[in-house]
């Protein structure tokens, strides 16, 4: 991953991951195997992103979880890795993957190691709102018209209700620390002025208003001006 040329999936971002992941697995009391396996999987799971001489925000979200997946199990058995926790964290990134995820889990994973999926896919989502992720990312869109629409896009997306509705119980603790912290940073005068140079007024405000939705659910307390 310190090869990553993707600053938003690189081994920072890694590492914010397997550090949730770890912490939600510790949580749902999961046995030292599956833990081990769980925190394999989120430290791999875009290690895809590293055989890309540039960023792609179209490709490699389709693809990036079933090259990871393959080039941890090449890795295994160069060096001769064999064993339940292995190819269990293998199996997670491949049904990690967007499109095909669906089909795999049903094919891959037993129905008891599905909750392993569930923590892995948290921990991913979690980081969306790391604020030190999110710095990197408005640089992209700064730099990038392929980046600057796919950030209109996944903000738009990802303030849908549907984003926050992690699957374990865990995550959802996490969450709502992490909104906080996220919160501020958005309504920090920096960030409003990107935003509003960067998409208009109009766009910014219809945003922000999806954001007090979530600030309304979950109850944060506003030590900030929410107006845009």
């Amino acid at each position: 991953m310190r090869s990553s040329r993707d600053p938003v999936h690189d081994i920072r971002h890694a590492e914010r991951v397997a550090d949730f992941a770890e912490k939600i697995g510790r949580e749902l009391n999961l046995d030292r195997k599956r833990l081990q396996a769980l925190i394999l999987a989120a430290w791999w799971h875009d290690v895809g992103r590293t055989v890309t001489r540039k960023p792609s925000l179209i490709f490699m979200v389709f693809l990036d979880d079933l090259i990871s997946a393959l080039m941890l199990w090449r890795e295994t058995i160069r060096i001769g890795l064999f064993g339940s926790v292995t190819g269990m964290a293998t199996r997670l990134i491949f049904c990690h993957s967007v499109g095909t995820g669906t089909f795999l889990t049903r094919l891959l994973l037993r129905p008891k190691t599905r909750l392993l999926l569930d923590a892995l896919m948290d921990a991913d989502k979690l980081d969306m709102l790391s604020t030190e992720r999110l710095d990197k990312l408005l640089g992209l869109a700064s730099r990038s018209t392929i980046y600057h629409f796919g950030y209109r896009i996944l903000s738009w997306y990802n303030f849908s209700t549907v984003y926050f509705d992690v699957k374990t119980a865990a995550a959802r603790r996490h969450l709502e620390k992490i909104l906080v912290e996220f919160v501020t940073w958005l309504y920090s005068p920096e960030i409003k002025a990107w935003h509003i140079e960067q998409f208009g007024i109009v766009w910014s405000r219809r945003m922000h208003g999806r954001v007090l939705s979530v600030i309304q659910r979950f109850h944060i307390r506003m030590t900030f001006d929410p107006t845009i």
